[in-house]
């Protein structure tokens, strides 16, 4: 498929340089994802998951299901939980979000992701999963 056809598939638009023009859906989820991010700080976490629940939505809308904005949205989210130690919905989105990355950059572009989330959930039965997946990219050198 080529580029032209690529960006058309995601909803996006390439002008004479290359560069893609943004669509409804990216525009909201980097709004959504401000909004999230402010609501947090100001400590009203209903309103703060909210918009990271919208934003994620806007980046699988705009950008496309596996798409690496997807996963910076998925990561966004399962960062929430694990702050307000919900870690059992966390980590479904952190998996989600480094199978993402695998596909569109291969395993050694993942090796952060994969060790942030086994410090974050250590000590949880959650950081068995992301030690398993950890040891698998390793073994791939």
């Amino acid at each position: 498929m080529s580029k032209q056809a690529d960006a058309i598939v995601a909803g996006l638009r390439r002008i004479e340089d290359g560069s893609v023009i943004s669509n409804e859906h990216t525009i909201k989820w980097r709004i959504f994802t401000d909004k999230a991010r402010a609501f947090f700080i100001k400590g009203k976490l209903d309103e703060a998951e909210r918009f990271f629940k919208a934003a994620l939505h806007q980046a699988k809308e705009g950008f496309g299901l596996r798409d690496p904005h997807a996963a910076s949205a998925l990561k966004n989210l399962a960062e929430f939980y694990v702050l307000r130690k919900e870690f059992e919905k966390a980590e479904p989105l952190f998996l989600e979000a480094i199978e993402i990355l695998e596909q569109s950059f291969g395993p050694d572009d993942i090796r952060y992701w994969l060790e942030e989330l086994c410090v974050i959930l250590d000590n949880t039965i959650i950081f068995r999963t992301g030690l398993i997946k950890l040891r698998h990219v390793m073994s791939l050198k």
